[in-house]
């Protein structure tokens, strides 16, 4: 019984880390997003310094947090978390592209971003 309970407090407890990590990645990727998007899109412009400074910050901050991903999620939710941040860094890498290309990109991260909040509800048990 004592080993039953405590199996289940563990649980409760990776449980409740998980959920922190899990919205706080999404939170990110979100501001990475929207940084990412803020800037002009046409092939005679460059981005600012301050801008692609800005991106990179928040690029390491998902970065950053997907490695606490990997500490404590499933294998199929680290590896859409991985998938998520390839996207958005291709977002980054493509954001002076022309309109078509970059809304092809913002779609490819959105659908990402919807891979793992399911894979992410579905380990924390919450209906999707």
């Amino acid at each position: 019984m004592d080993r039953l309970r405590v199996r289940r407090e563990d649980e409760r407890r990776w449980h409740e880390d998980r959920r922190a990590v899990y919205a706080r990645y999404l939170n990110v990727a979100d501001a990475a997003v929207r940084q990412i998007t803020s800037g002009r899109v046409d092939g005679d412009h460059r981005h600012d310094d301050e801008w692609q400074a800005a991106v990179a910050g928040v690029l390491g901050e998902l970065g950053g947090v997907r490695t606490e991903i990997q500490l404590v999620a499933s294998v199929a939710v680290y590896d859409v978390a991985r998938e998520l941040l390839v996207q958005t860094q291709a977002l980054a890498a493509g954001a002076e592209t022309d309109l078509a290309e970059r809304a092809q990109a913002e779609r490819a991260v959105a659908d990402k971003r919807r891979e793992f909040l399911t894979a992410a509800r579905l380990e924390l048990g919450v209906g999707v």
